[in-house]
């Protein structure tokens, strides 16, 4: 984190480094969500035919 902060001081670099930080939070975000509404199921069962 403290390499984030020392990068952030350039202004040529704010712009994408905040980019790249929110896309990571809709990562997480989007991943957290796809987990929680697959919780519970079981998991799918393999083709008859790829045994």
């Amino acid at each position: 984190l403290a390499g984030v902060g020392i990068l952030l001081q350039t202004d040529m670099l704010k712009i994408p480094i905040g980019l790249a930080g929110a896309g990571y939070l809709g990562w997480l975000a989007w991943d957290s969500w796809r987990e929680a509404a697959t919780s519970g199921q079981p998991p799918a069962e393999p083709p008859e035919d790829a045994q």
